[in-house]
């Protein structure tokens, strides 16, 4: 598989070369020459994937969403499966989660795979969690700072 990128940002030549991966200049080049997009976005940048947007993707090509479920017009992503201009989209993120879109539900079974978020759901994300715990915990017990404050104003 030939791995393209777009972002605002250009990683250096030495991480492209290392991932064998190809800049496109703008997200309409990216968009038009791949088979798959996957999309991972922070969430400020609006609907990235919108009918115009959506004109892009080659006949038969797949989205896949794992960044912000605000990113995607998913109307739009529901007119372009029912005319067939996506092969599929798969998202675990949605605009007004927790609730799916009925449109899209309605692929579930043919062009569409809708699940609930699953960024945190490693074993190693886990015991990353369950350290950093730790370690928040023996600095406060040791009358340090925490390393990752919440709620400080209850933290004496």
């Amino acid at each position: 598989m030939q791995i393209t990128y777009y972002d605002v940002e250009r990683k250096s030549n030495a991480v492209e070369a290392g991932l064998h991966a190809r800049y496109c200049m703008t997200l309409e080049s990216l968009i038009r020459g791949a088979d798959c997009v996957v999309l991972c976005a922070p969430s400020g940048a609006g609907k990235i994937i919108n009918a115009e947007s959506l004109q892009w993707f080659k006949p038969g090509a797949r989205l896949v969403n794992v960044a912000r479920g605000a990113l995607v017009d998913e109307d739009a992503l529901a007119d372009a499966l029912e005319k067939d201009k996506l092969a599929c989209a798969a998202l675990d993120v949605h605009a007004d989660e927790p609730h799916v879109s009925k449109r899209l539900k309605s692929f579930a079974d043919t062009k569409a795979i809708l699940t609930c978020h699953n960024a945190g759901g490693t074993v190693e994300t886990h015991v990353g969690f369950e350290e950093l715990c730790m370690r928040n915990i023996m600095a406060v017990l040791s009358g340090r700072e925490a390393i990752t404050p919440v709620n400080l104003q209850w933290l004496r």
